[in-house]
């Protein structure tokens, strides 16, 4: 008490009790009377614009977004948004979010609840659409699907379930429909399945690894093809007098697609083929074959496509057998085909140097 009366005594005493400051002589009492007033009031300041930690439910203790004092905290915390919602709850690190946490959404439903490295998804965790069903559910690499994982459809059906590399589809998986019926089993890269997989198995392979819709056509010489609805894919080859589903295999697979993921870059257009693949071995106008007229037509059932629609005259149609007794063999089409690690890239073009809708795949 004595201490703090003689501090608050200001009067000088002697010329050894002021402190020169440019032309001025001030009172060292009076100095450091100012000093400790003006560090109190900045501490009051401090704690006006950032309150000390509240405790939440539960004893947990709540910091502001902002506040400076959450980078001393450390262990299970509750993090509040600038708008005011509760916007994390779970453990901080040195000022970061770091270990097992939920991340909130403004409506209050969990967007990610698992584990944290760095203010990043890193690890296990659960992945929420905003209106709080589960998109994904497995492992994360800085804030990217990588590592094994299943990613679900918005009205909660199973869409994919398998491996992810930086987000995206990667090595093996499986493919879901819409009521979460299995219909591929294979391989990915880069978020498209890998229909090259698809060549020299035999009929009887390729119904294992494709479970999906299919419908079958048959033609003359014992040429067949198999629409695959639900990966936008028909693949052809010929019977030879062996039954279908034996040992005849596939030749060749139209993937009905206007992009291609090829040598790290998606493509969507002539020119950038052509930039990523250097010059075709071939181009120019042709006549359609059997196969190519199915998947024409097929196309231009599903979607407008770039082409013009192409007649085909079927017999004996059933819902998942028909026999092609003819087609437009005059419809024309443009050709593009490269070579790339011995796979054979065919891409079907309305006119030169366009865009693609289509293109197919054989062994080179």
């Amino acid at each position: 008490m004595k201490r703090i009366q003689k501090l608050l005594s200001i009067t000088p005493k002697s010329q050894t009790d002021y402190l020169p400051i440019f032309s001025w002589l001030v009172s060292k009492r009076l100095a450091k009377a100012a000093m400790l007033s003006l560090g109190l009031l900045g501490l009051c300041c401090f704690f006006l614009l950032h309150p000390p930690s509240r405790k939440g439910a539960g004893g947990t203790p709540t910091y502001d977004y902002n506040s400076p004092l959450l980078k001393f905290a450390k262990g299970n915390v509750r993090i509040r948004a600038k708008s005011g919602y509760i916007a994390y709850e779970g453990n901080v690190e040195q000022g970061a979010v770091s270990g097992k946490g939920t991340l909130y959404q403004a409506s209050g439903e969990a967007a990610y609840t698992g584990e944290f490295a760095q203010n990043q998804y890193e690890g296990e965790g659960k992945l929420y659409y905003p209106g709080g069903k589960l998109k994904y559910q497995g492992a994360f690499q800085e804030n990217e699907f990588n590592g094994m994982g299943i990613l679900y459809r918005e009205n909660g059906s199973k869409e994919y379930e398998g491996g992810f590399e930086r987000g995206k589809k990667h090595g093996e998986g499986k493919l879901f429909n819409s009521g979460n019926q299995e219909i591929f089993c294979g391989n990915f890269s880069q978020d498209e399945l890998l229909y090259s997989d698809f060549l020299g198995k035999t009929a009887e392979e390729t119904s294992q690894v494709y479970q999906g819709r299919r419908k079958i056509y048959t033609g003359g010489e014992g040429e067949f093809s198999v629409v695959m609805e639900e990966i936008d894919a028909v693949y052809c080859g010929a019977l030879n007098g062996a039954a279908l589903e034996g040992s005849v295999q596939v030749e060749g697979i139209y993937v009905l697609k206007k992009q291609i993921s090829i040598k790290g870059s998606c493509c969507t257009s002539i020119p950038e083929l052509k930039a990523l693949l250097g010059e075709p071995e071939y181009e120019g106008n042709a006549s359609l074959t059997l196969a190519e007229a199915v998947a024409v037509s097929y196309l231009n059932e599903k979607e407008s496509s770039l082409f013009g629609p192409g007649d085909m005259e079927l017999a004996n149609e059933f819902s998942d057998v028909a026999v092609v007794e003819d087609y437009d063999s005059s419809y024309l089409v443009y050709l593009y085909s490269f070579m790339e690690e011995g796979i054979r890239y065919t891409f079907f073009s309305k006119e030169k140097n366009g865009e693609f809708a289509m293109y197919f795949m054989e062994k080179g």
